[in-house]
């Protein structure tokens, strides 16, 4: 299994042209914060605050933890791709080889699951750089320890998704088709794009019940949870400004409001996990049930 696992491996960073065309859903969001967003979101910010300097790192860090999550779900669709290629290519040699079904499959699980830590994690090293340059510090034990349990749950709960929807799947183009839809589609419902707050009631109820929007939230948490509680409204500015910073986190997706309830970091790794269960165990029982005929 060891050698099915480094062939996944091998072939999926052999294909440069792939790992890069699968990011393109990141590099949208990574456009539309270095193209306009970004600025405009940063002016507004900053003509209501006092410390107007911390504007831009807490703008930035808002879209990294999009890019972050994107990039986690965007690499888990192009490395399941391996298993859907095979069954076209690949059957005959599979089948006949002495490592059994389970263990073939199971290759694949791993395989990707590896293959989304090394470039999400990759990814988390670029924008601690860019959010450093901005002037966020957030990392230290404590800091590195959460990021790190945020990834493994994200990677984990992307791969089960994308897992249970590649088992449908029988076409190369069909499951192109899937990659494409499920990137845009989750940027949307994840609010990297556009912020929850920006977004009717209705639609804002289904960002907070999309499992991936609590790891962009885990992210945000980390990064600037704590600028965001530091800002000051600029005391010309009438009770509107004050109200408006009191539920910036939860316009901005930073965290969850279910009626009383805020959502915390550890209820959001909650959400991950039991997603993550969810759909290993569908995928499970589909399985059984396809022997079982």
């Amino acid at each position: 299994m060891l050698m099915l696992i480094k062939r996944n491996l091998l072939l999926f960073f052999r294909d440069k042209t792939n790992v890069v065309m699968s990011l393109i859903a990141v590099f949208v969001v990574l456009g539309l914060y270095f193209l306009f967003l970004g600025d405009m979101m940063e002016s507004g910010l900053a003509y209501s605050v006092v410390n107007t300097s911390r504007a831009r790192p807490i703008v930035a860090g808002l879209f990294m933890g999009g890019a972050i999550t994107l990039t986690a779900l965007s690499i888990s669709l192009a490395a399941m791709f391996r298993m859907v290629d095979d069954r076209r290519n690949a059957v005959k040699d599979l089948t006949v080889s002495p490592i059994s079904q389970n263990k073939v499959t199971l290759s694949y699980l791993l395989g990707s699951a590896i293959i989304g830590m090394i470039v999400t994690l990759l990814m988390f090293i670029v924008v601690y750089i860019y959010l450093s340059i901005r002037g966020i510090h957030f990392i230290g034990i404590d800091g590195m320890a959460l990021v790190l349990v945020t990834t493994v749950l994200t990677v984990l709960c992307t791969n089960s998704i994308v897992y249970f929807c590649a088992m449908f799947i029988k076409s190369g183009g069909a499951y192109t088709a899937l990659n494409g839809a499920l990137s845009t589609v989750s940027g949307f419902l994840m609010g990297a794009y556009i912020f929850i707050g920006m977004m009717p009631s209705a639609v804002q109820w289904i960002i907070k019940l999309f499992p991936l929007s609590h790891s962009v939230a885990m992210y945000r948490q980390i990064f600037v949870q704590d600028e965001l509680a530091n800002l000051e409204i600029l005391p010309e500015h009438p009770q509107e400004y004050v109200d408006a910073l009191a539920n910036a986190p939860y316009d901005y997706g930073v965290v969850f409001s279910f009626g009383n309830f805020t959502s915390t970091f550890w209820f959001s790794a909650g959400v991950l996990l039991a997603t993550t269960a969810l759909f290993y165990g569908l995928s499970l029982l589909v399985h059984k049930l396809r022997k079982a005929k």
